[in-house]
């Protein structure tokens, strides 16, 4: 990709002659796309990393408190399996230990987070669909008065009968 940008905005790598288009124009042109792509990438990284905090936050402080009291006070992050078949207390005493684990309290979490993000994506997307305005509807084929195929508006002949329009 760096290799494209640089040929466009004439820029030459090391060891190469300067090659490319050289207009002002396709320069500048070349040179904005490289730079709305790194500004986009650097800002849809913090936006993401803020927004996944944001979605941990609300799983783990919100959600998962009437989830465990639901299903007997259960603290979904602290549920593990040991695989070497000594017995913990705790996860964090597990992760201490160096034990083998499947710590599917963490995944259930993790799936919660999944749920929330892909819903809220969902209702955005619905909410984008609806302030934008329906297409326009595909116009009517024009049909051959003898056989009535669909043919084309501009054609002198039908292509399934040969009858002369």
């Amino acid at each position: 990709m760096k290799r494209i940008l640089l040929k466009l905005s004439g820029e030459a790598l090391a060891g190469e002659e300067k090659q490319g288009f050289h207009e002002p124009t396709v320069r500048k042109v070349a040179l904005q796309i490289k730079q709305l792509v790194e500004e986009g990438v650097q800002v849809g990284v913090v936006i993401g990393g803020a927004f996944g905090k944001i979605t941990s936050s609300l799983v783990d402080n919100i959600i998962m408190p009437p989830l465990s009291l639901l299903f007997g006070k259960v603290d979904f992050s602290g549920l593990f399996i040991s695989l070497n078949g000594q017995h913990y207390d705790t996860l964090k005493a597990a992760q201490d230990a160096h034990a083998p684990i499947l710590a599917y309290g963490l995944f259930i979490n993790t799936i919660v987070n999944f749920l929330i993000i892909a819903f809220a994506i969902f209702v955005l997307i619905k909410q984008i669909n609806r302030l934008t305005p329906p297409p326009a509807p595909a116009p009517e084929p024009r049909l051959c008065p003898f056989c009535k195929t669909a043919i084309a508006d501009d054609a002198t002949r039908c292509p399934h009968c040969t009858s002369q329009l």
